[in-house]
C-alpha cells in the first residue's frame, strides 16, 4: 500500500465517525474546535473534529482533532524551554489536560512573510489598524526583513476578532506595559527558534497566533501552538520555485479551506456553504502531510473512531 493510499483509507474510516460535539457531559466552555470541562483543578481541552473559517463553523475534518493534538504537544515540548506552558499530560488522541490561566483578552499573530488576511488588504493602508507602516511594494507571500505582530481582539464565540494596535492593548488597559513587553519578548523568541527548527523539516513557518494566560501569577503560553489551525506553513522547495514564477505556493494548514471558500464566493457575513466528502478529505490530507512533516515520523491514528472513544475517557476524567 503506498503512502498516499495508506491516509486515504485512514480518513475514509474516521470519516462518518468524526467528532463534531460533546453532549454528554455538557462542556462548561464551547469553542470553535474545544470543548473545555473544568475539573476544579484543571482544565480538560478536547479537540473536536470541528473546523471552522470566517469565525463560523462548517462542520468536522476526520481526525482533525487528533491531529491538532499531535502536533501542539511536539511543540509544547519543543519550546518549553523559551516559555512555560499550560500541558500537562495527553490522555487521549484528542484531549489535553491543561492548567487553569487566566487568560489575556488579545491574540498574538507573528507574521514572517506577507500572506492571509494581511495580503488581502489594501496595500497603501496594510497594516494601519495594528499601528504599522508596511511597504506597499510588497509582493505577495514576500518575506519580511524581520517578523512583524499584528495583534487582534480575542472575541467571545460567535463574533469576529478586530485589529488592534499595541498603542491600544496598553493604553486601553488590556494588558500592562510590563506584561506586553513580556508577552512579545516571548511570541518573538518561539516564533524564531520554531521558524529554525521548521526549517530543518524543510517546512517555513509563514505565520501564526499565540495566546498567554497568567498562572500563579507567570505568563504561560496556552491554548495551542503551530497547529494546522493556529499556522500558515509552506514547503520551502515548493515556496521556492512558486514565488519565483508568482504563484500561489502549496498551502498545508487552514488557508487552504479559507481560498477555496472565497472562490465559491462565500464572505465572513455570508457563509452558507457545506463541506462536501472531497474538500473535507482534502483538508485532512495537508492535516497529516503537515503533522508527518512537522514530526519527522508517521501519524499514528488511533483504531477507534473518536465519537465513542472520547465520551468513553471523558467519563472518566470529568464525571
Amino acid at each position: 500500500m503506498t503512502k498516499t493510499s495508506r491516509i486515504e483509507a485512514l480518513l475514509k474510516h474516521h470519516l462518518a465517525g468524526a467528532l463534531c460535539a460533546i453532549e454528554s457531559p455538557k462542556p462548561h466552555q464551547r469553542g470553535k474546535v474545544r470543548d473545555i470541562f473544568d475539573t476544579g483543578s484543571t482544565l480538560c481541552m478536547v479537540n473536536t473534529d470541528r473546523i471552522s473559517a470566517f469565525d463560523r463553523i462548517l462542520g468536522t475534518v476526520p481526525l482533525k482533532g487528533a491531529l491538532l493534538c499531535e502536533q501542539a504537544e511536539y511543540w509544547f515540548s519543543l519550546s518549553k524551554n523559551i516559555c512555560p506552558n499550560h500541558l500537562i499530560d495527553r490522555p487521549d488522541p484528542q484531549i489535553m489536560v491543561c492548567k487553569k490561566a487566566q487568560p489575556f483578552l488579545v491574540e498574538v499573530v507573528v507574521r514572517g512573510f506577507l500572506a492571509g488576511s494581511l495580503m488581502r488588504e489594501d496595500k497603501h493602508t496594510r497594516g494601519a489598524a495594528y499601528g504599522l507602516s508596511l511597504d506597499p511594494q510588497l509582493l505577495n507571500y514576500q518575506q519580511f526583513a524581520h517578523p512583524i505582530i499584528t495583534p487582534t481582539t480575542k472575541a467571545a464565540y460567535g463574533e469576529h476578532d478586530e485589529p488592534i494596535s499595541a498603542k491600544e492593548i496598553v493604553a486601553r488597559n488590556i494588558i500592562s506595559k510590563a506584561h506586553w513587553q513580556t508577552i512579545t519578548d516571548y511570541a518573538l523568541a518561539l516564533f524564531s527558534t520554531c521558524s529554525a527548527h521548521a526549517l530543518t523539516h524543510g517546512l517555513l513557518l509563514v505565520d501564526t497566533k499565540y495566546e498567554f494566560g497568567l498562572i500563579d501569577g507567570r505568563i504561560h503560553l496556552i491554548d495551542e501552538v503551530h497547529t494546522s489551525d493556529s499556522s500558515r506553513f509552506f514547503i520551502k522547495s515548493d515556496y521556492d520555485e512558486k514565488f519565483s514564477r508568482n504563484e500561489t505556493p502549496l498551502m498545508l494548514d487552514k488557508e487552504f479551506l479559507r481560498q477555496y471558500l472565497i472562490a465559491q464566493g462565500a464572505t465572513a457575513d455570508l457563509l452558507d456553504l457545506v463541506l462536501d466528502d472531497h474538500i473535507r478529505l482534502e483538508v485532512a490530507k495537508r492535516y497529516i502531510t503537515l503533522t508527518e512533516k512537522i514530526t519527522g515520523r508517521e501519524f499514528i491514528a488511533p483504531q477507534e473512531v473518536a465519537n465513542s472513544r472520547v465520551m468513553s475517557q471523558l467519563k472518566r476524567l470529568v464525571c
